[in-house]
């Protein structure tokens, strides 16, 4: 046992990985100018507007198209909705950062209520009319069935009255069958409805609905309600975007659901959402799976205010709300030699693309394999990377269509560029990822050491404490004896405390924590550098076309970004390398 007479050498500080910035080169080109001047317009990180806009295309896509990651299996079919999450402090403008995106589904979801009020009217007239048809047939079959019979029981019934009677059934028949039916609302969003109406709405909308919520964690809150425990289930259905869905209820009439395909969006405070947080790594209720559904998770750094009183980028505004409307109709050619799979038809990889995403996804499953990230919650959140960088490709790959950037050649796969894009975006959301779950590389509880040390700091702890007494104190996020003892060895490890455990104490056994004298005079987190290799090879591969580009501008012929002059076998090289050492 270590004396703790000893001499207190300084602690060392605790790694913190770094929760890397957007780059804008993650940004496909055609959305960069305009979410670029809404982050300096609203001084909002960037991440914010572009997390938005991108669910809001994942919503507009649904599955009209899909992605087949595999080369040959096309059992893996990947929808495109996504589930968003801007997660920041109060005060710091996600609201409005998010709202600046829905221009184009607010004016659609306008032209569509509008329409479906015309529709409606239509259906009460038709309505009307079919009843009075009803009720002319009804009383032509009456008179008909009247007049084939016959109160003389000598008379036989001719077969004229036969033929009468069948025909004016029939009319009746066929009557009864074309009743008119209302026409289906189109719904692009919806911000507050019941689990039911919304069961309805996605059976009227089989490409599937956008949720919008301002605080997401209300939406949460909301399944734990009596009579509401189902209701989570069904967004565990939804995120899935492929699964069919039936309602049977005796007091309203069944609801089919082909395929239940949900989008979300909404905006949390990390310290309202730290409770689900905290539920997935205990392995409590939370760990359902549906924080990890939450795959476009950003929480980035927020810069000091400047002003920026300046006008819109008005054209910038118009350009995305064009693209966004071509993405809203547009509609696969089914005679294409696009994949096919039952009833789906989508995009696959280019091979050098294949290559590209095979690489990646090896890593990624044997990282998961080998449990090497610090807690099985972020391995369950991870896990969900692979459909994750299938459905940005797909995104990416859309746009590029809706734009018009693709020779035929390229039309009909995602190329390598979405493909490195798609890749690089998950490198940088698991950044973001580490940070709101609060676990580090090493294993470290953020919430858990900040408000311990943070006792420590303030006095509120004598120099020396037990800690099972100081989990009565019933202190916020310190009273998990488990989660505080694990805490405590890692500021040990690092030399800011010291355990003295006490073998000979008689009763219940206990530990003294000692702490750092000098505890206040230094730093405890260090932040290192977060990881970049896909981003590097996204920028080596953009910049190996424009050599390509720029050498071939004599040539006519379109240029097939699958056949620049990005060396392969070295990024190979580079991978075997360097990836293992940002693992």
């Amino acid at each position: 046992m270590r004396d703790v007479q000893e001499p207190w050498s300084d602690p060392q500080p605790l790694p913190r990985q770094g929760i890397a910035p957007l780059d804008p080169i993650l940004i496909p080109e055609p959305l960069r100018g305009f979410l670029m001047d809404i982050s300096m317009r609203m001084q909002v990180p960037v991440d914010f507007p572009t997390v938005s806009i991108l669910t809001v295309i994942g919503s507009l896509i649904g599955h009209k198209v899909v992605a087949f990651p595999r080369q040959y299996d096309n059992t893996w079919v990947v929808p495109a909705n996504v589930w968003g999450l801007l997660v920041g402090p109060p005060g710091v403008k996600k609201t409005p950062a998010l709202m600046s995106t829905l221009g184009y589904l607010q004016k659609s979801q306008k032209d569509a209520n509008e329409q479906h009020k015309q529709d409606m009217q239509q259906f009460a007239a038709d309505e009307n009319v079919h009843k009075i048809k009803i009720k002319a047939a009804e009383k032509v079959l009456e008179k008909a069935i009247n007049s084939s019979i016959t109160t003389n029981s000598a008379t036989k019934p001719t077969n004229n009255n036969a033929s009468s009677v069948a025909a004016a059934q029939q009319a009746y028949d066929a009557l009864y069958h074309k009743a008119p039916k209302k026409a289906p609302w189109k719904k692009y969003y919806t911000q507050d409805t019941t689990i039911e109406m919304l069961q309805v709405i996605l059976q009227d909308n089989p490409n599937g609905t956008l949720v919008l919520r301002d605080e997401v964690v209300s939406l949460i809150s909301s399944f734990e309600k009596k009579g509401h425990e189902s209701d989570r289930g069904f967004y565990l259905e939804g995120w899935n975007g492929t699964n069919a869905y039936t309602v049977e209820r005796l007091s309203r009439e069944s609801v089919v659901i082909d395929q239940v395909c949900l989008s979300l969006i909404g905006t949390t405070q990390p310290g309202a959402f730290s409770k689900y947080i905290r539920g997935s790594l205990n392995n409590g209720h939370e760990a359902d799976g549906l924080v990890p559904r939450f795959q476009l998770m950003v929480c980035p750094k927020i810069d000091r205010y400047v002003q920026h009183d300046v006008k819109p980028n008005e054209t910038s505004q118009k350009q995305v709300n064009d693209l966004l409307e071509k993405i809203d109709h547009f509609q696969p050619n089914y005679f294409s030699d696009l994949r096919k799979k039952d009833n789906y038809i989508g995009y696959g990889f280019s091979l050098e693309a294949q290559t590209y995403f095979n690489t990646w996804e090896v890593e990624l499953q044997n990282r998961l394999r080998d449990r090497s990230l610090p807690h099985d919650a972020l391995g369950n959140h991870l896990a969900k990377y692979g459909s994750l960088m299938a459905k940005l490709a797909l995104y990416f790959h859309i746009i590029d269509l809706a734009s018009g950037y693709l020779g035929y050649s390229n039309q009909n796969f995602i190329q390598t560029e979405n493909v490195l894009r798609g890749i690089a975006w998950c490198e940088y959301l698991e950044t973001h990822a580490f940070a709101v779950y609060g676990v580090e590389k090493n294993g470290v509880l953020t919430d858990t050491i900040e408000k311990l040390l943070e006792k420590m700091k303030s006095g509120a702890l004598n120099n020396s404490f037990i800690i099972w007494e100081m989990i009565t104190k019933g202190w916020s996020g310190l009273k998990d004896t488990d989660e505080v003892k694990k805490a405590v060895e890692v500021l040990e490890q690092y030399g800011w405390v010291r355990v003295q455990h006490n073998s000979d104490t008689k009763g219940r056994p206990s530990e003294t924590i000692q702490i750092h004298p000098r505890i206040s005079d230094f730093n405890v987190f260090e932040t290192n550098a977060y990881p970049t290799f896909w981003l590097d090879t996204l920028n080596q591969y953009l910049n190996s076309v424009k050599l390509e580009e720029s050498e071939e501008s004599d040539s006519s012929d379109s240029l097939d970004s699958d056949d620049c002059g990005f060396d392969i076998e070295s990024f190979r090289k580079d991978f075997s390398k360097e990836f293992p050492a940002i693992i």
